[in-house]
């Protein structure tokens, strides 16, 4: 459910930024890649997701890191 979520997250999605931050804290790495993936879809409108995307650059998993810093520089576009 959430790969489906966050796969047809758009700008007008701002309203699941709050699910999508809490799932970067899941214990899966594709849970927590596919949240950051659509907070990067969200884009500027899930500016307030910058800090948990910044700790998720740290994620021992390389494809979460990769997924938060390309999200990052979605939102913060």
């Amino acid at each position: 459910a959430l790969e489906a979520l966050s796969k047809m997250a758009s700008p007008e999605d701002a309203e699941i930024v709050p699910q999508l931050v809490a799932a970067l804290g899941w214990d899966t790495p594709n849970a927590r890649r596919s949240a950051a993936e659509g907070l990067g879809r969200i884009g500027p409108a899930a500016r307030r997701a910058l800090k948990a995307l910044r700790r998720a650059l740290k994620d021992p998993e390389e494809e979460v890191r990769l997924a938060a810093a390309a999200a990052v520089t979605l939102i913060e576009m």
